[in-house]
Order: C-alpha cells, then structure tokens, then sequence
C-alpha cells in the first residue's frame, strides 16, 4: 500500500488528543521533569563537591534537589531507563486502534529483550547511517528511511534487531520518499513547537523564575513526542495493510 502522509500526519495528531494520547504525553511531561530534576541535582552536586569550579558557571542551578553526585547520577540513569520503558509502551498503544486505556502489559511485554535489541540495533543503526552520510549524504538518507520502522517490529513485533532491519527494508520498499518527506514535516513540526515552547520559557526566565522557565519549556516537548510517536504508528498501520 502507498503511504498517504496527510492522513499519516492527521491521524497521529487525533491520537495524540485522544484520552491514551494524553496520558502518554503527561507521562513524558513527568519523566521530562524527573530527568531535568536529576541533570539538575547532578550539575549542582559537581559544582558543591569541587568537581566543576565555580568560575565556570553559576553554583546555584535551578530545581536542583542537593543530593551527591552519585544519588543524582543514579537518578538520572534510572530516568533513562524509565523514558525508553514509556516510549515502548507508548509505540505499542499507539500502534494499536485503543484510544482509551494503556494496557498494563504494553510495559513489561519481553521488555528486557526488546530493550536490549534497541540498544545494540541502535548502535548498529548509528555506524551504518554514519557510514552512509559520510558517503556524500544520499546513501545515509536512504538508509535512514529504508529503515524507518526497524524499532518498530523490534517493539511491536518483537523481532531481534537484525530481523527488524529485514522487515523494515522490506516494509519501505516504494515508499521511501514519502517516508522522507513525512520525516521532515514531522521534524518542521517539532522546531516550531519546541521554538515556541522558548519562547514562553524565556519570558518566564526574564521575570526572574528560572525554575518555571525549565519546566513550561517541557510541555510541548511532551506532546511533540507524542505526535512523533503517533505518526510513525500510524505510518507503520498504513504500510502494514
């Protein structure tokens, strides 16, 4: 079947308004925060214990919770975690014609093995796009998007990452300059909001609340994800018929 971005981009936006799109975009937004927290913490806490001198920045960091570096570092690691745990739930649903509910199951589904396929298929996936850009930017683009999905049936398929890059390839076959031109919206779409989400953060920084500032800039970064997520479900549903 033909991608139809329009109805690619239009139905991953109604998803990402509907009641699970929501929740899912609030669960970013609260590990967004959790992670900002953590950053935070750690920079203050390598500020107090001498690790950063003090003539290279400020001391005092916003929404810094004045734990140790390890604590903070542990946090941080463990907000990793949880964010790459919520975008697998999140594909799952999304991928699925639920709009309610996130089923329990989405979080804990082989989730050792899917996340352990998306780390090692991802690092095989950065060397061949680097390779692939490397050679005169075109060949890096075509592999980009002749595998566009290959997490996709990692997580929704529960393929190995190898098997995914198979049926990725063979997915986008006659829809390759679609999916790039879906790519692009997708990723305009996403400057735009994180520039406006900037610029209401900025303001609150020039009023004198640097902490809101941090935490107002996460909310369209939040729904962005979302969005993301939701299209490339519904890019995926489309080409899958």
């Amino acid at each position: 079947m033909a991608l139809d971005i329009g109805s690619a981009i239009t139905d991953g936006a109604k998803r990402t308004f509907k009641k699970n799109g929501l929740i899912i975009a609030g669960l970013f937004f609260s590990i967004s925060i959790l992670s900002t927290v953590a950053s935070s913490s750690l920079i203050q806490a390598l500020f107090d214990e001498g690790v950063i001198p003090s003539e290279y920045g400020v001391a005092e960091v916003p929404l810094a919770l004045g734990i140790s570096s390890t604590a903070s570092g542990i946090l941080l690691a463990a907000t990793f975690v949880l964010s790459a745990i919520f975008a697998l739930a999140s594909l799952r649903t999304l991928v699925s014609s639920e709009t309610e509910t996130i089923t329990a199951e989405y979080f804990t589904r082989n989730i050792g093995w899917a996340l352990l396929n998306l780390l090692v298929g991802g690092i095989a996936f950065s060397i061949a796009l680097l390779f692939g850009l490397a050679a005169f930017i075109i060949p890096g683009l075509f592999i980009l998007v002749s595998l566009y999905f290959w997490n996709v049936f990692v997580i929704v398929e529960d393929q190995n990452f190898i098997e995914a890059f198979k049926s990725s390839w063979n997915l986008t076959d006659g829809n390759r300059l679609e999916l790039f031109g879906l790519g692009a919206i997708v990723i305009f779409i996403a400057l735009f909001a994180s520039l406006a989400g900037n610029i209401v953060s900025w303001i609150f920084q020039l009023i004198g609340v640097p902490g809101v500032s941090m935490i107002v800039e996460l909310i369209p970064n939040s729904f962005v994800s979302t969005f993301s997520i939701a299209t490339l479900a519904q890019a995926y549903n489309q080409l899958k018929e």
